[in-house]
């Protein structure tokens, strides 16, 4: 009967060394599992930190977009007017040209010397 329950106390003593090695791992994978979430919810907030930044970037990005398309427009109709007016411009000396070589010839066809002798006249 002593051996009997000496067998028992044994058993009784390895079931307790099981349970204890049992319990002394679950909380491990319970550490283990606790800092995955841990990290889980870390990485979760950096991508929402990540996805604001590049919602942020990306609305930047478009009013730059419009902004230089706004400018290149704007640019466009300078250069467009800038044409316009040296096209203006060169009709006017032209315009200026050739009113002189018209004064020019106009003056000949008086006489050169009807010009002197208004010259002689202011002289006396």
């Amino acid at each position: 009967m002593e051996t009997k329950i000496r067998e028992l106390q044994g058993q009784v003593d390895d079931e307790q060394k099981g349970r204890q090695d049992s319990t002394r791992a679950a909380r491990k994978h319970e550490r283990k599992v606790k800092e995955l979430v841990f990290q889980l919810e870390e990485e979760t907030k950096n991508t929402q930190r990540l996805q604001e930044q590049l919602d942020k970037l990306t609305t930047r990005n478009k009013t730059l977009r419009r902004q230089f398309e706004e400018a290149d427009e704007q640019s466009e109709s300078s250069k467009a007017k800038v044409r316009r007016l040296q096209s203006e411009l060169d009709d006017a000396i032209e315009r200026a040209e050739a009113a002189e070589a018209r004064l020019s010839r106009a003056g000949r066809g008086l006489g050169v010397g009807s010009s002197r002798s208004g010259r002689e006249s202011s002289k006396d």
